[in-house]
């Protein structure tokens, strides 16, 4: 993905934290949905597609990582919702891992 969708995600996620900043959400869970979210970004590009989920969660899981996915995927499917309920993506349904 080219530098600059990147960027416009960074902008989305930066708006999605404002707004969970200013309902007072702890500073623990605002680090939470950046560390989600960073990951996110590094190992997909910033792509937000249910396709490009559907990869990361495999990578996940390819790396022994099955623990930890549903931490990463809470987090991230709580961004995503924001996105997808301001109409800046694509609806589609965000399971955790069993």
């Amino acid at each position: 993905m080219k530098r600059r969708s990147v960027d416009k995600i960074q902008l989305l996620f930066d708006e999605f934290i404002e707004e969970k900043s200013f309902i007072n959400l702890s500073e623990a869970s605002l680090k939470d949905y950046g560390e989600a979210f960073n990951r996110y970004v590094r190992e997909t590009q910033g792509d937000l597609s249910k396709a490009s989920l559907i990869e990361w969660v495999k990578l996940f899981k390819s790396k022994g990582a099955e623990r930890s996915i549903n931490h990463y995927l809470g987090h991230l499917r709580v961004f995503l919702k924001y996105c997808m309920g301001k109409g800046y993506i694509e609806s589609y349904k965000i399971q955790l891992q069993k």
